[in-house]
């Protein structure tokens, strides 16, 4: 192979790579737009709470703020 073949050769590689790399990229970035937000469960809310801290409805005001900021930042 002369040097100008391997530089084809290599140059066409090289694109090939960063081709299949984009493409990665992209569809990993769109699986995780394409995902849904799952919220905490009412067990896993409750798991936090007790008596001797905050009220029940509290947490749940507490845990809804977070989810909204979270929602926020994440779509």
């Amino acid at each position: 192979m002369t040097p100008e073949q391997e530089k084809i050769y290599e140059d066409g590689f090289l694109a090939g790579q960063e081709q299949l790399i984009k493409s990665s990229v992209h569809r990993a970035v769109n699986r995780m737009a394409q995902r849904t937000w799952v919220g905490l469960t009412d067990e896993e809310r409750s798991s936090f709470w007790t008596a001797d801290q905050m009220t029940h409805k509290e947490w749940d005001e507490l845990f809804n703020a977070i989810e909204a900021k979270l929602k926020d930042k994440n779509t």
